[in-house]
């Protein structure tokens, strides 16, 4: 389990979209959040030391309610078609958005699960995730990917997609992310983001914030200024459920759960955001 005391860098961060300095919003965990004036962009006060390794983590506390991560390839075995239909969804959207061919980019692909359904339909990819064991799994698996951050990776490669999956709540400088993401695509390539949404009226109610790994807390109104920012012009949005599968683990969601699920995603509500954007 994290410590909910844990010893912080001198690096304190301002907001990520205004740069400007944040006043505090409250103490959760034991750690600081700051909320933007001028945006209301909601983010930790300081970056942790020993926030790196965050499927470490989250698989000692595993059971102990701090951090989940559902996205081993045990889980994926036993509900592919959960998680297929999942995958689905997301590679209907961008077909609906793109005309062009090309390879597309998967920045923190983790155990090349995403990578092996796109492999699956003859779509070229490239994968980068800087976790060894998952880049070590995925590598095994047949997919073409590199053990190596976004922020470090470099090539002159261009993409017609890009997609980035609850990653860059974890990336310390999102707005140079989503420049390097911009660069690297081709006129009119797109790029899909997911993130985490959950402060405020989200449903399902009370989810983890994922402190510290989690640095910024996102919602639809912030991530569209920042794409807009770096020159993404939006396509869509939409928002779903975390945590879909521990409910299948744990004997399947019941009626009232399905409920909440189907009108978290028709209100536009859930509390995982999903943002498509064109350059």
């Amino acid at each position: 389990m994290i410590s909910q005391h844990m010893q912080t860098s001198s690096k304190l961060l301002a907001c990520c979209l205004c740069e400007t300095e944040s006043s505090f919003y409250k103490n959760i965990d034991g750690f600081d959040l700051l909320r933007c004036k001028d945006c209301g962009l909601i983010h930790l006060k300081e970056v942790s030391t020993q926030a790196v390794n965050f499927l470490e983590e989250v698989t000692a506390s595993e059971g102990q309610g701090k951090l989940e991560y559902w996205g081993y390839p045990e889980y994926f075995s036993k509900h592919k078609l959960i998680f297929d239909t999942f995958f689905l969804e997301r590679y209907q959207r961008i077909k609906e958005q793109i005309s062009l061919s090309g390879p597309w980019l998967d920045i923190g692909s983790g155990y090349g699960l995403w990578q092996s359904f796109l492999k699956e339909r003859n779509q070229i990819s490239l994968g980068l995730e800087i976790e060894k064991n998952a880049y070590e799994y995925a590598k095994k698996s047949g997919v073409d990917i590199l053990h190596i951050s976004i922020e470090e990776y470099s090539s002159e490669q261009k993409f017609s997609v890009i997609t980035m999956c609850d990653v860059l709540e974890h990336v310390e400088s999102p707005m140079e992310v989503l420049k390097k993401c911009y660069d690297m695509l081709i006129p009119g390539g797109l790029l899909y983001i997911q993130v985490p949404n959950v402060i405020g009226l989200k449903i399902p109610f009370g989810d983890s914030l994922g402190l510290p790994h989690h640095l910024w807390q996102f919602d639809h109104r912030t991530l569209r200024q920042m794409t807009a920012k770096t020159g993404f012009k939006h396509l869509n949005y939409w928002t779903g459920v975390q945590g879909v599968i521990k409910y299948y683990e744990r004997g399947g969601p019941g009626a009232l759960r399905e409920f909440i699920w189907n009108f978290a995603r028709w209100s536009k509500r859930g509390n995982r955001l999903q943002l498509l954007v064109k350059k």
